[in-house]
């Protein structure tokens, strides 16, 4: 459909018909779809281990999407004034997704940890606290002052949907390999801090069919 197009304005095309068809997310969601499918692609990912989606579970799908916005989150900070106080507050959520002391002492590193352990401290990533002070277990409650993003819940879903069928999709039609990257392969900013998690656009190709025969 899009042959035409040159390779250069491919990520920004697909960037763009993602959110026409979600209308939610921004550049939140090619972002942390982007930085999924590096994951698993890269010669020099950081996830080496969970490079065949195939064999993950449904669990360990989703796990792995939360650990790569984990690592590089789409937002790495964020300033609200405080409405009770009339303070400027400065989120930094690349800081606090990386905190040890929550996280442990390999919190730096790419491991897929337990969804309950995602649900209870991934909020910073979608600035909960910014949504006031009022707390329900490990959530911040949203008021109609919150700041913090509405659409945490749809945004996850979204991402770990998206990452479901694309695995079906290789079971389906076969799989799939980095057909344009950087000279240097798709490379990590890794625990520096930095963003974009993925320093220049790659592009994915379908490698075979499921017969074998070349696409």
């Amino acid at each position: 459909l899009y042959c035409d197009v040159s390779a250069d304005l491919l990520p920004a095309l697909a960037s763009a018909l993602l959110d026409t068809l979600t209308f939610a997310g921004g550049l939140s969601i090619p972002h942390g779809l982007t930085s999924a499918l590096a994951l698993f692609y890269s010669d020099h990912s950081p996830a080496a281990q969970f490079s065949d989606m195939s064999k993950l579970s449904d669990e360990e799908l989703e796990a792995f999407a939360h650990e790569a916005l984990r690592l590089f989150p789409p937002v790495i900070e964020f300033p609200w004034i405080d409405a009770s106080s009339g303070r400027r507050k400065l989120m930094i959520e690349m800081k606090g997704l990386r905190d040890s002391s929550v996280w442990g002492e390999d919190a730096n590193e790419f491991r897929l940890r337990s969804l309950d352990a995602y649900q209870k401290y991934s909020g910073i990533g979608w600035v909960e606290p910014a949504n006031g002070a009022k707390k329900k277990g490990n959530r911040w409650l949203v008021s109609k002052a919150s700041r913090g993003c509405p659409g945490q819940d749809l945004s996850m879903a979204m991402i770990v949907g998206f990452l479901q069928e694309w695995r079906a999709m290789q079971e389906e039609s076969g799989q799939w390999f980095v057909s344009e990257q950087p000279s240097g392969g798709i490379t990590f900013t890794g625990p520096d801090y930095n963003t974009p998690p993925v320093g220049k656009p790659f592009i994915l190709t379908r490698a075979r069919g499921k017969d074998g025969t070349d696409l």
